[in-house]
């Protein structure tokens, strides 16, 4: 499958604070690299360090190509320039996210401490409407006959659309969004839709996905209130996929989300990991002792602890 978000015309990078890009090509292939370098508030004798941390829509180094009997090679000779790009560079330590549904996270298992997450959960939309599941299906038909009704917004509209119903009732998503909207250019995918609940003609609860090459990326949910008679999350899933499937789509990509809202017909799943690295052993134990960090502590990385961590 490919990885969309490492298009390089897809984000306006100079929002992005500290935003890079490393690149390595050999005769075995290409690996790209997209992260955000973050300055550490202690110098170590009088010069600023960095450690690097995931641009939001990436998820760690993505092998581009290779020829297949030589990918190990390539991820090798990969760690030793970007170690060397590191030292070169100020740069300490990494914390990676894995971009699922993209499975790259094994590709790196020897470069980075790898650590399982938790699974995501996509949708088969060329498999036939009734394997839905009746009880998933049911449940909307029931919560319509309830009174709850639903509509699906496309295009520019779905974002506005959106974004105002999280300003009033999900401040945290309400700044993700602005953050992921902030670099995002618009025009970068081929369509936005947004899927709102509606009861006694309130707004409950609404998601907001993007649309690219015949896959749905959905991105952020949110409800009104956190009481709420409906199971949300699955009404939503359930209206995006009868309308993804109506446009002859091909697969619908859930965002992170607890293991109760998964539904029968969520039958692809992709892991998400998360990978560290300490690339400069020697400055990462200096800037440990000089915050009295023990480097073992369990907070990455250790010389940002503090106990209301």
């Amino acid at each position: 499958m490919k990885n969309i978000f490492l298009n390089d015309g897809l984000y306006n990078t100079t929002k992005i604070d500290n935003y890079e890009v490393f690149e390595f090509k050999n005769e075995a292939g290409h690996i790209k690299h997209i992260f955000t370098k973050r300055a550490i508030d202690k110098m170590i004798d009088g010069e600023v360090f960095y450690d690097l941390v995931p641009t939001p829509g990436f998820g760690g180094p993505v092998v581009i190509n290779c020829i297949p009997e030589r990918k190990w090679d390539l991820v090798f000779e990969f760690t030793e320039a970007f170690q060397k790009y590191c030292l070169e560079n100020n740069i300490v330590c990494e914390e990676v996210e894995f971009s699922s549904p993209f499975a790259n996270a094994v590709d790196f298992l020897d470069c980075y401490e790898l650590e399982y997450v938790r699974d995501r959960y996509g949708m088969d939309l060329e498999k036939p409407l009734d394997q839905i599941g009746k009880e998933d299906l049911s449940k909307l038909w029931n919560a319509i006959d309830s009174g709850v009704e639903y509509r699906v917004i496309e295009g520019e509209a779905a974002i506005n659309v959106f974004k105002s119903f999280v300003h009033r009732s999900d401040e945290e998503t309400y700044k993700s969004l602005n953050q992921y909207l902030a670099f995002v250019k618009v025009d970068s995918f081929d369509d936005y839709v947004a899927v709102e609940l509606s009861f006694n003609n309130k707004v409950i609860a609404m998601n907001f996905s993007q649309v690219q090459e015949s896959i749905v990326y959905t991105l952020f949910d949110a409800k009104a209130s956190r009481l709420q008679y409906f199971e949300t999350d699955k009404l939503l899933k359930c209206a995006l996929y009868i309308w993804a499937k109506e446009k002859g789509l091909q697969k619908i990509w859930s965002p992170k989300e607890q293991l109760h809202s998964r539904m029968a017909i969520e039958t692809l799943l992709a892991p998400i990991c998360t990978g560290r690295k300490i690339w400069n052993e020697e400055v990462y134990q200096e800037l440990c002792a000089a915050g009295r960090v023990d480097k073992r502590v369990q907070f990455f990385p250790a010389y940002r602890f503090t106990k209301q961590s």
